[in-house]
């Protein structure tokens, strides 16, 4: 049985991960405050809502610049979308593994990151969709240790527009 509130002040889609819904939710119930926030959860298989909390370093920013993504199918992250810090050119995904959160960091030494959008993590690297300036593809791997940036899939010939969304895929033999 479900109890408590449903709220969805970001009107961003909700987010699934390893069996349960997520999405961000403002810490103020009555009004639009811009500062706290955390992560409501919803348990497929228990229908229990809970909560996470956001790292401390970012808990009292601005919670509309943020993102909730599924990477790679199991790993919920939260994407720092401020992207004034160092001209636009860093990106601060938080990766939550067993309970506790995890910042990786995509810098890039030019080119502003404003228009990536994070899709999987695969070896050590982050996919990234969209565009980056000085890289002839719009899917393009970023390897944390070397700070190196790779071209995946160009696929410019085949979709003449680059106004899509990427989203991983992993098959489930739960039937719906």
């Amino acid at each position: 049985m479900i109890s408590g509130g449903f709220r969805f002040p970001n009107r961003q889609p909700l987010v699934y991960a390893n069996g349960f819904f997520y999405w961000i939710n403002n810490n103020s119930a009555c009004n639009n405050n811009s500062s706290g926030f955390f992560i409501q959860s919803f348990d497929i298989g228990s229908e229990r809502l809970g909560i996470i909390q956001v790292p401390e370093k970012v808990s009292g920013k601005d919670w509309r610049l943020f993102s909730l993504e599924e990477l790679g199918g199991d790993q919920l992250c939260l994407v720092d979308l401020d992207f004034e810090m160092e001209g636009k050119k860093r990106m601060d995904i938080w990766v939550f593994k067993r309970s506790s959160w995890v910042q990786e960091t995509i810098l890039h030494p030019s080119e502003p990151l404003d228009a990536t959008r994070p899709v999987a993590f695969h070896g050590g690297e982050i996919l990234l969709h969209g565009f980056i300036g000085g890289l002839d593809h719009y899917l393009n791997w970023y390897h944390l240790q070397t700070g190196r940036f790779r071209g995946a899939y160009n696929y410019t010939s085949e979709i003449p527009s680059p106004y899509f969304h990427v989203r991983s895929y992993v098959q489930s033999l739960v039937s719906l």
